[in-house]
């Protein structure tokens, strides 16, 4: 993994900061796809594609379908390439199975926030009706909710953590990322999910809003 971080940073440097060089001249000629452009200049490069200036107007080339020596000068690498969206496509779906976590605080750690959690659950209730024929209508109805606990865990990621207290209210959209170990002040030592804050959920009309 640590190698994937560092070849998407990489490849992040060369997408924003890279431009290729305009030719001195204008006799440079390209030929992708069977198309053939003259007076070719060099513009933007991202990780993928490189923008190019040409006698007739302005193409966008990806860089796959260049000569090789067009490739290393444009630094294509399909390796940080395909790191790259794996890593984008594991973040996006991280933050798909991402959940609301309602808790409070009982320690701030260097690691994180720990939490105790809870839920609340919807409950139903069930009437009988005679149906005036010698029969009778059955309905379910919503109930009130019920809260019940939660594990703790520890939430890391939370801004401005420093500035909260013990038994302070929580609540964000996160998701669990492993486990983590901790000695309480007797010395037991206690395993709790590991959460990722990603953003505070917002409340509309008293309700949460996704």
């Amino acid at each position: 993994m640590r190698a994937s971080l560092c070849a998407a940073a990489l490849l992040v440097v060369f997408s924003f900061s890279l431009l290729a060089d305009e030719s001195t001249t204008n006799s440079v000629s390209l030929t992708v796809d069977g198309q053939t452009y003259q007076n070719v200049r060099w513009g933007r490069v991202t990780a993928e594609t490189v923008t190019i200036f040409h006698s007739t107007g302005v193409a966008t080339l990806p860089l796959w379908k260049l000569p090789v020596d067009l490739q290393t000068r444009f630094h294509y690498n399909p390796e940080a390439i395909a790191a790259q969206k794996q890593l984008q496509q594991k973040q996006a779906a991280l933050v798909k199975a991402s959940k609301v976590i309602m808790g409070n605080i009982i320690q701030v750690v260097p690691e994180g926030i720990l939490a105790s959690t809870y839920y609340f659950m919807s409950s139903s209730q069930s009437a009988v009706v005679p149906d005036g024929h010698g029969g009778n209508t059955y309905y379910t109805t919503p109930g009130p909710s019920q809260r019940s606990e939660g594990p703790i865990i520890l939430a890391t990621g939370c801004p401005k953590k420093d500035q909260r207290a013990e038994g302070e209210f929580v609540t964000f959209f996160g998701y669990q990322d492993g486990t983590w170990s901790y000695r309480d002040p007797l010395g037991v030592e206690h395993t709790v999910q590991k959460w990722v804050y990603l953003r505070e959920p917002r409340i509309v009309n008293g309700a949460l809003d996704e």
